[in-house]
């Protein structure tokens, strides 16, 4: 039987410090054996979605080298749709009015934390 510190860890993404101040730190999300790609951002707090753009879903927001944040937004290298940050909704481009995949983050004790029920487990991508 797994214990709750067990189970803290598997769902643990990483300290808060080291995502970016207005940009972008990929990790995975792992759902019956599925990994799904997402980014965390840092404003106010941290909110995270899947690096996908609505539009065209195989493209990634962040290809490894942080997503490109332009003021309030972060930006769709592919065809320069823009979502604001805060709430995934998108202004600007092929997928305006859609919303980015929120996936659920908490901040506890320094780090970032998975508490989408979708997903058993997280891990940082470098």
């Amino acid at each position: 039987m797994e214990s709750d510190v067990d189970a803290a860890e598997d769902r643990r993404i990483v300290p808060v410090a080291d995502v970016p101040d207005r940009g972008t730190f990929r990790f995975e999300a792992v759902a019956d054996g599925r990994r799904i790609e997402g980014v965390l951002l840092r404003d106010d707090g941290v909110v995270a979605y899947r690096n996908s753009c609505p539009h065209e879903p195989d493209v990634k927001l962040d290809r490894g080298l942080g997503a490109l944040i332009d003021g309030d937004q972060l930006v769709c290298h592919e065809h320069g749709a823009r979502f604001d940050c805060d709430d995934g909704y998108c202004t600007r481009g092929p997928p305006r009015g859609r919303t980015l995949d929120p996936i659920d983050v908490v901040v506890r004790d320094g780090a970032v934390y998975l508490t989408d029920d979708r997903f058993e487990s997280a891990r940082r991508l470098d």
